[in-house]
């Protein structure tokens, strides 16, 4: 079952069904995920994590509120909906079922999926870089650039959770670099600004060396200097693709409220009480007809209402309380690429959730070996996730 997991890291940015539908790492994912799931069912304990029990709930109450607003509105998107999300809860739980069995392998086997995939996509990026798509900017084997730069960026963000106590390799500093390249290239705004914000989180966090952040902080500065000061004479193309775009920032139409769909919460005030799911919407005219509502945690308030941002809300603590201070930051740089995008529904933010969930086990087997002790098995229901 690793070795499926491995698969999918490496293939998750191979799209070649349309958008929404199930791609190859899928079904590649599907092969070890029933077994999995099977074999959990079989050997459970008598008590559940608190993390899953969170998430259980905010995917239950998913499920409800899809199929309710089905009954009204026979709009599929409802029934797609009601699906995502259960499938994203069992890959969360198959990524902490596999660290649980091996931790020290799941690590290896994730760093090296990260790795290839991006080493992979980069390729893909530089001479297929629409693959099929429309779009003037770098899509790569994505449905978009939005979804090239927010995969890039979880995939930067695991490598913290998998080095936890310990000083990034040439490995992860090859990841990281790929990662940010792929930014340069997906041209998305909200991933410029959050990878931005993730380097300048590296300097600080004890896994990266010195000699890093001193390059790091030089790489930040020249940026900074380069996007203040520049006259356009300078021919390094990557600052000037990164400039040109970030420059249109409150340009473009939809970088306001509306264009984004938060107007609708404004608007339809009930829905914050009852939900209004993932469909019919038709319901909120915007700017450009009716659309999702484009932000993460904005999404979950209006589409689930309060009670569904309370028990995502405790889904996320449980996992993320017992974190260091550098890891708190991760995620709210993760979430903060969702303030324009809807990326709760992106089944890598559930990978990236069950990876930080297993850091916490990388971090418990090293203290124990440290004590030079044999690592005890905790019983599930006092484990925080």
């Amino acid at each position: 079952m690793a070795t499926v997991w491995f698969l999918y890291l490496v293939l998750k940015p191979v799209y070649l069904m349309p958008h929404g539908l199930p791609q190859l790492s899928d079904a590649v994912l599907a092969a070890g995920l029933i077994p999995a799931m099977i074999f959990m069912f079989l050997n459970a304990r008598s008590g559940i994590t608190q993390a899953a029990l969170a998430g259980g709930l905010f995917v239950a109450l998913t499920v409800t509120i899809n199929l309710v607003n089905y009954i009204f509105i026979p709009d599929k998107k409802f029934i797609l909906a009601a699906l995502y999300y259960p499938y994203n809860f069992m890959i969360f739980l198959f990524v902490v079922f596999l660290f649980r069995q091996d931790t020290r392998r799941m690590a290896r086997l994730t760093l090296w999926g990260i790795l290839i995939g991006l080493a992979i996509q980069t390729f893909v990026s530089h001479f297929f870089p629409n693959f099929g798509q429309g779009s003037a900017r770098v899509t790569g084997s994505f449905s978009n650039p939005n979804q090239l730069a927010y995969w890039a960026l979880l995939s930067a963000a695991m490598l913290v959770f998998l080095r936890r106590n310990q000083k990034f390799g040439w490995m992860d500093c090859v990841a990281i670099f790929l990662a940010g390249f792929l930014q340069t290239l997906a041209l998305s705004k909200a991933g410029i600004i959050t990878f931005g914000l993730f380097l300048f989180l590296l300097v600080f966090i004890p896994q990266t060396p010195r000699l890093v952040k001193m390059g790091l902080l030089f790489l930040l500065m020249a940026g900074v200097s380069y996007f203040s000061f520049s006259t356009g004479a300078v021919s390094l193309k990557s600052f000037e693709r990164v400039t040109a775009r970030l420059q249109t920032i409150g340009v473009e139409a939809d970088d306001s409220l509306e264009g984004r769909g938060y107007d609708r919460i404004m608007k339809n005030p009930g829905y914050i009480i009852t939900g209004a799911g993932e469909g019919g919407f038709e319901r909120f005219q915007g700017w450009s007809g009716p659309a999702e509502l484009h932000s993460g945690l904005a999404t979950v308030l209006f589409s689930y209402g309060i009670l569904g941002l309370m028990f995502f809300g405790a889904f996320l603590y449980f996992i993320f309380y017992h974190q260091p201070w550098y890891c708190l930051a991760v995620l709210f740089i993760v979430l903060l690429f969702g303030v324009t995008s809807q990326t709760i529904r992106f089944t890598h933010t559930w990978v990236f959730l069950g990876v930080a969930c297993g850091s916490c086990l990388i971090r418990r087997e090293e203290a124990t070996a440290r004590r030079g002790a044999i690592p005890e098995a905790q019983p599930l229901q006092r484990q925080s996730a």
